[in-house]
């Protein structure tokens, strides 16, 4: 599976919001919204996430902002917070933290409360698991995209699932991919408008999906 990617069609171009790729490393993604997390004070510019679901379901979270000099990588685990900073490519230092600390940040919410199955799991059990989402208020067929243009590009891959903004007008976008097992059904999203993209080449199946949920009118 290459990597499939969820983006964005305004009217400056295509913006990756989100991607998802199946590697010997088990399942990795990444999403990016306007910065929202500040990891320390020196790097609140753009900030990326990055989650990681390997074989044996260790599942971690990584927390990526930079300045003009430096990036800042912390690898959130269950247990324990890692952290890493990179200059010029070099790496110029690397500590590690009691997972206590990780219950005290936000980012917390982002783990899961228990270790999660085995990828090989999913070929023998109906397991459903729901990966990180986000959300994104529209307004108009717009949405804010402060400190997200710098991923903006002039056209998309036609494996990626693209959502024309001036489709939808004033509501809610949630985007996240889910892991599918052998035998499980796709959750029903209720009263939505909804575009998928779905790979069943492995187990688990991984769908990549855009749901949206208008505003309700006022009267109506």
């Amino acid at each position: 599976m290459a990597i499939v990617k969820i983006c964005l069609e305004t009217n400056e171009g295509y913006l990756p919001i989100y991607w998802i790729k199946r590697t010997k490393r088990g399942i990795i993604g990444w999403y990016s919204d306007k910065p929202y997390v500040i990891v320390d004070k020196e790097y609140v510019s753009y900030v990326e996430v990055h989650f990681t679901y390997p074989p044996d379901g260790r599942y971690h979270t990584c927390l990526k902002s930079s300045n003009k000099d430096r990036e800042l990588y912390r690898y959130y685990y269950p247990d324990h917070i890692k952290t890493k900073i990179i200059s010029k490519g070099r790496e110029l230092s690397k500590t590690a933290e009691d997972g206590k600390i990780a219950s005290e940040e936000m980012l917390q919410n982002m783990l899961p409360r228990s270790q999660l199955p085995a990828l090989s799991d999913y070929a023998e059990k109906p397991i459903l698991r729901q990966l990180p989402v986000l959300g994104l208020n529209i307004f108009g067929g717009s949405c804010s995209l402060a400190g997200m243009r710098n991923g903006l590009t002039s056209s998309a891959s036609t494996d990626d699932l693209t959502i024309n903004m001036n489709e939808w007008s004033d509501g809610a976008l949630n985007v996240c991919a889910l892991l599918y097992g052998n035998g499980c059904k796709e959750p029903d999203p209720g009263n939505c408008q909804k575009k998928v993209r779905t790979d069943s080449t492995a187990w688990p199946h991984i769908q990549l999906r855009a749901l949206f949920w208008p505003t309700p009118i006022k009267g109506a």
